[in-house]
């Protein structure tokens, strides 16, 4: 069966240069407003925790010192995105930090994703019924992973260039190109592989029906080369075959690390809308199989640092693609008449769900950023006490080792950056080996803080005296197979069991960063080595400072 034209036969279409300007101003007019807006809430607020991971590496590479997680430490592939890596190194190259550069390049996402929407959209639709259309066009934007985009990770350039290869398997025209990008998609980030390969398989099948087949063969075979050829460098220069996060999330099996799969409801919603609305069933489902693809493989990983369903994010985009082609198909197909009671009818539905279902979207958005309560200042403050030669042993792996990279070894006791803790379970034994001059993780609700809470209820920072040696508890509640394999919960129980057997070498802190009495974070700092008073001190301020606490933007530039 031959496919040589788009599943959308275009009818009434703005003309060719008109549309170019159009597309190009309006997806321009909306990366600029996103690239400002998140710049400004930036300058009054932080990144998310684990977006300081990558840009660790970033300042690391560019200080000479190679992907490592501390200067002078060994080759360490934390940093899964490799070729946002790279972006981001480019533009530190041009003097621009690694979160203003998230910022831009995420900018550019939304424009490339605006941009594929909008053309779809001009080639179907003129007059004003373009104009009522926008919004649908521009909404997209308002999704679960506006969490992440704004908190410092990919997901909008990395989502937007996954949906462009589903925008060419829609239009199959180009299809010769779809394996390079696939290629570029797989090389952005590790699951971006399954996705790629979901969308090679789609390509296959569109390029054997036009006849190109050998062309589109002889092509994969070239960035198949190419893929070996990156896959030889990187295992040689770390000489691990797999980045350290995949050793942590890959633990586990499909019933342990898919809870999160009864929880797509919006997803069932836009299939069931895409398959209303489609009028060739095949080709949408042809269009569906890179999503398809990651999906699947998504049950198998464990979720770990998913912020905003960052992992989820290039399937929801893919679906809300393929339903807005739908709905232009729709509206291509009616007549006159009912077209202007689809379009308002669109248009109404379109400010519901912006200030119904999106609206904590932007206000969680907002809530990443400004939340002066975490270790956004501590972290940045306690550098000036942290002995050279230090060893840092933590779980929480971003502000701290950050702002932190003045001569310290730091462990990753989750093994997110760091080869032992990743391969290996640890113990107690193993954290005494490090020496550590600093302890500092999240307990992962894993310590029983219930004794806590009446003693010190409403105090965010507390320092453990003698006789509360005791009260640091596993609960006793929780059944020990629950993180016998979860590295996450088995690094909170072995740093607890440390500090507990460790106590008389430490000052150990509780701090209620959340304020809700549950003092998810426990610190440890060497007797020998650190004033009690400076630190209480620091942390008393750095988690009571609320609106005075100082931003990144002013942090990065000190």
């Amino acid at each position: 069966m031959q496919h040589n034209h788009s599943p959308i036969t275009p009818t009434n279409t703005v003309p060719g240069a008109l549309r170019i300007v159009f597309i190009l101003l309006a997806a321009a007019g909306l990366a600029v407003t996103y690239c400002l807006w998140n710049l400004k809430l930036i300058d009054h607020g932080h990144f998310h925790e684990d977006a300081y991971i990558m840009f660790i590496y970033v300042q690391n590479i560019l200080n000479g010192y190679g992907e490592a997680f501390y200067p002078g430490g060994p080759p360490a592939e934390g940093a899964t995105d490799f070729l946002w890596l790279m972006l981001l190194c480019g533009a530190g190259l041009l003097g621009i930090d690694p979160g203003s550069a998230s910022i831009a390049l995420n900018a550019f996402g939304v424009f490339v994703m605006s941009a594929l929407i909008l053309w779809v959209l001009c080639k179907k639709v003129s007059g004003p019924s373009l104009l009522l259309f926008l919004p649908w066009a521009l909404i997209w934007i308002y999704n679960d992973s506006l969490v992440a985009a704004v908190g410092g990770f990919s997901v909008y350039l990395y989502s937007a260039l996954c949906t462009s290869l589903v925008f060419i398997l829609y239009q199959q025209k180009g299809i010769l190109w779809l394996p390079a990008l696939a290629l570029v998609v797989g090389l952005f980030r590790p699951d971006g592989v399954i996705f790629g390969l979901g969308a090679f398989a789609a390509g296959a099948y569109i390029a054997f029906n036009q006849g190109h087949i050998k062309h589109y063969l002889a092509i994969s075979l070239a960035c198949l080369i190419l893929a070996i050829t990156y896959f030889g460098l990187r295992l040689a220069y770390f000489g691990e075959w797999l980045p350290l996060p995949l050793y942590v999330k890959g633990a586990g099996e499909l019933f342990t690390n898919s809870p999160w799969a009864p929880l797509n409801e919006k997803l069932l919603v836009l299939l069931g809308l895409i398959a209303a609305l489609s009028r060739q069933l095949k080709t949408a489902a042809l269009l569906m199989v890179p999503a398809a693809f990651l999906f699947i493989a998504l049950l198998f990983a464990h979720q770990s640092q998913n912020v905003g369903y960052r992992f989820q994010a290039p399937i929801y985009f893919s679906a809300y693609f393929l339903l807005f082609c739908c709905l232009v198909d729709w509206y291509a197909r009616t007549t006159p008449t009912t077209r202007k009671k689809m379009v308002v009818g669109l248009s109404l539905l379109c400010l519901i769900v912006i200030g119904v279902d999106n609206k904590s979207n932007l206000k969680s958005s907002k809530q990443v950023i400004s939340n002066h309560t975490y270790i956004n200042q501590f972290s940045f403050d306690i550098r000036d006490l942290i002995p050279d030669e230090a060893t840092i042993v933590l779980t929480e792996a971003g502000r701290m080792a950050f702002w932190n990279q003045h001569g310290a070894r730091i462990v990753d006791l989750v093994g997110l950056n760091s080869v032992y803790p990743a391969k290996h379970d640890v113990d107690v034994p193993y954290v005494a080996s490090l020496n550590p001059s600093v302890v500092m993780f999240h307990h992962a609700f894993m310590v029983d803080t219930s004794s806590f809470k009446d003693e010190h209820q409403g105090q965010r920072v507390v320092l453990l005296n003698n006789n509360e040696r005791g009260k640091l508890i596993i609960d006793s509640r929780i059944n020990p197979e629950i993180y016998a394999h979860d590295k996450v919960l088995g690094a909170s129980v072995t740093l607890t069991a440390f500090l507990k057997q460790y106590f008389d070498q430490y000052f150990v802190y509780l701090v209620d960063y959340q304020e809700d009495d549950t003092f998810r974070h426990i610190y440890g700092f060497r007797k020998d080595q650190f004033d009690s008073k400076k630190v209480t001190e620091l942390m008393k301020y750095a988690f009571q400072c609320d609106d005075e606490c100082l931003s990144y933007t002013t942090m990065i530039q000190r």
